[in-house]
């Protein structure tokens, strides 16, 4: 992975993530998912692992549920 930081404002004053020179670095995962904001689609090893899904296909117990 890699640290980024906001760019200066184009001409359109919009931003863009910059890669922060040196920042490289592994983190250590037993899983990664893949998310693109689109729409979810199933993944058996969610269930096997008894993650719950919601009706929209979403992770039901995501982090901002407390």
């Amino acid at each position: 992975m890699v640290r980024t930081e906001m760019g200066e404002p184009d001409a359109k004053g919009r931003r863009r993530a910059e890669i922060v020179a040196g920042s490289e670095h592994v983190v250590p995962a037993d899983a990664v998912v893949m998310a693109f904001g689109f729409r979810p689609h199933s993944m058996e090893w969610l269930a096997k692992h008894s993650v719950e899904l919601g009706l929209a296909g979403t992770n039901y117990r995501a982090g901002t549920q407390r």
